[in-house]
């Protein structure tokens, strides 16, 4: 019997009509039914892409076991790795843009060097069909999913190529990656969504329909930016949002208009968040892409995609882009849709700016304030003590649409922002400059307990006692493609994140910033801090911690410190309590001091607390 149930894992896998909810379900369906093997017939049918990290080259797995590289920009056919007796239906890259690990209905695992199109290595005899093939992100080791009862994790070394580990992993068609890399999140064609600690990867979360034996099989799954959400697509067309901390599912989104389950029409192929988190997107066979608002759960836009049905389908590494392809052989790229934002407010200047903020205040709704684009907002007095506008108390999310807000040099100490505790503040594409608070806390923006997004946000100039363009004195924090520049402090020269902050960064950079005493870029000052995938350059502080000072608890991953510099100790980064750093990278930190003793001469990218 475990014969017939391994085949039919292989047939749910490769889109057969029958959608089975559990291990359990499969086995008791097996020894009862016959089915008919469906698939394309045409080999050159797409049943696999994988974008290169660079987002330069796209690769495509075909019914007929061909693997073909594509130049992402122009089109043009590169290369074509031929090997595969039977269609690949997962693909890979790796970190260093040049190896491809392909997973194919022949039962083997194969690596490929596309620099010269060679195969490197072939992991063969691994029965009960290819769910999903990957890297682990530093690129140590080979991730393999088998449809297999018992071990069907099998894990091998990247430089070796020997087997080094097998586990029971579960029916996995889909693994991703949390973006700091501490949690890996699965989805199984058992019809449930996990999260696993990577580094143990053990279950941490099941998602509520867990082994409930109402859920279709589930191939696709996605993190948010930030790392609270997964989203999760099935087999019969729905789409789920999740939050695995709180177990709950926020929403639950059709995909697509059809009631059919059906490989051809219903089955969700991806599901990705747009670069600021605030939506997520997915495409189902029938090619509808649909798009909704993460917060609300309201369905923003439908297109309906050419060329179906899609097998498969993928959102570019830099976000940019969509390539998807299916039983017509041709892959299309198209743009990420933009999604039209509904203005509440569109001031032209700093009094009716200051009168949005205000009526957004009065309504417990959600408004949006849209500015000019690439206008300048210029204030000359404070509306509320060291604030230019007034507290925001509700949520209100504000499209700069690259404006400038500025203070006239020589005008009364102020920032610009104060959010309060229950208050929920989202800037996006602005710059915030030359705020001033003197011995205060928050040069342009002081969170005191409430929900600060940031995306692509600009803080340049700002100066304050501690945090010079922020302070997180507590609440929740989130910057996301954002930059930092000259900003000053006494202590966290752009941030300061203190006990009871929760500060999370991604993609973001900081240069030219300066503490006086602690912390050049950022002070965590007894916070939670995570740092994803961002830069620190030249930041420098006059004691400790020339990028960061940590007195709380930090994780730092895939990021870059370089020519940060401190007068006493850790010309990086000076730790005090509890840091944890993955692949990242540092290089011409340095740290002098005045003591003679070795605990401060010492240091010059990362110093212990002596």
């Amino acid at each position: 019997m475990a014969d017939r149930v391994i085949e039919l894992v292989k047939m749910l896998k490769q889109r057969n009509v029958w959608s089975i909810c559990s291990t359990l379900a499969m086995m008791l369906f097996a020894m009862s039914m016959t089915f008919t093997y469906a698939q394309s017939s045409n080999p050159d049918a797409i049943e696999a892409i994988a974008w290169s990290p660079d987002s330069g080259r796209i690769a495509t797995g075909h019914t007929g076991g061909a693997i073909k590289i594509w130049n992402a920009s122009n089109g043009q056919l590169l290369l074509t790795l031929e090997g595969h007796a039977d269609a690949v239906l997962s693909l890979n890259w790796h970190a260093d843009n040049m190896q491809v690990v392909s997973g194919s209905w022949d039962d083997t695992v194969r690596v490929w060097n596309t620099s010269y199109g060679q195969v490197v290595a072939t992991f063969s005899d691994l029965r009960g069909g290819i769910g999903w093939v990957g890297w682990h992100p530093d690129g140590s080791e080979i991730y393999v999913f088998t449809y297999t009862q018992g071990e069907n994790l099998h894990i091998f070394d990247a430089s070796t190529y020997q087997l080094t580990d097998e586990l029971d992993g579960g029916s996995v068609a889909q693994a991703a990656w949390r973006p700091d890399k501490t949690q890996i999140a699965v989805a199984s064609v058992s019809g449930y969504t996990e999260v696993w600690d990577a580094a143990t990867l053990q279950p941490l979360y099941y998602s509520p329909d867990a082994y409930d034996f109402k859920s279709q099989s589930v191939y696709a799954v996605a993190w948010s930016p930030d790392g609270s959400l997964v989203a999760s697509g099935t087999s019969d067309g729905w789409v789920r949002l999740w939050n695995p901390l709180s177990g709950q599912i926020t929403f639950e989104l059709r995909g697509t208009d059809s009631q059919i389950v059906d490989w051809t029409i219903s089955e969700i192929q991806t599901v990705f968040f747009g670069l600021d988190g605030n939506t997520v997107s997915s495409i189902s066979a029938d090619g509808t892409l649909r798009t909704w608002n993460v917060e609300t759960g309201a369905l923003l836009e439908t297109t309906q995609l050419p060329n179906s049905p899609v097998y498969a389908a993928s959102l570019s590494s830099d976000g940019t882009q969509i390539a998807y392809g299916g039983e017509d052989g041709i892959l299309q790229l198209i743009p990420v849709p933009t999604v039209p934002i509904a203005c509440d407010f569109s001031p032209t200047d700093t009094t009716q700016f200051l009168a949005a903020i205000t009526s957004a205040n009065s309504t417990p709704e959600p408004d949006t304030i849209c500015l000019i684009d690439s206008a300048t907002y210029t204030f000359t007095t404070a509306h509320i003590p060291l604030n230019a506008l007034p507290a925001i108390t509700s949520e209100i999310t504000i499209i700069g649409n690259g404006a400038t807000l500025t203070r006239q040099a020589g005008s009364p100490l102020f920032g610009f922002f104060e959010v309060s505790a229950g208050g929920s503040l989202t800037l996006e594409n602005l710059t915030l400059s030359g705020g001033d608070v003197g011995n205060d806390t928050g040069g342009a923006l002081v969170n005191e307990g409430g929900t600060v997004t940031l995306n692509n946000v600009t803080f340049s100039n700002n100066h304050a006692n501690t945090g010079g363009a922020i302070d997180n004195e507590s609440g929740s924090l989130t910057l996301i493609d954002s930059t930092f520049e000259n900003n000053q402090a006494d202590y966290g020269g752009a941030i300061d994140n203190d006990t009871g902050g929760t500060l999370s960064i991604s993609g973001s950079t900081f240069t030219g910033n300066t503490a006086a005493l602690d912390g050049g870029a950022i002070h965590n000052d007894g916070g939670t801090l995570i740092v994803m995938d961002s830069t620190f350059t030249t930041n420098t502080a006059g004691r400790y911690g020339g990028a960061l000072d940590n007195t709380g608890s930090a994780v730092l991953s895939g990021s870059t410190f370089s020519g940060n510099s401190a007068s006493w100790s850790g010309g990086a980064i000076r730790n005090t309590n509890t840091l944890t750093i993955t692949d990242s990278v540092f290089s011409g930190n340095s740290a002098t001091s005045s003591s003679t003793t070795t605990a401060h001469s010492c240091g010059g990218s990362i110093a212990p607390h002596q």
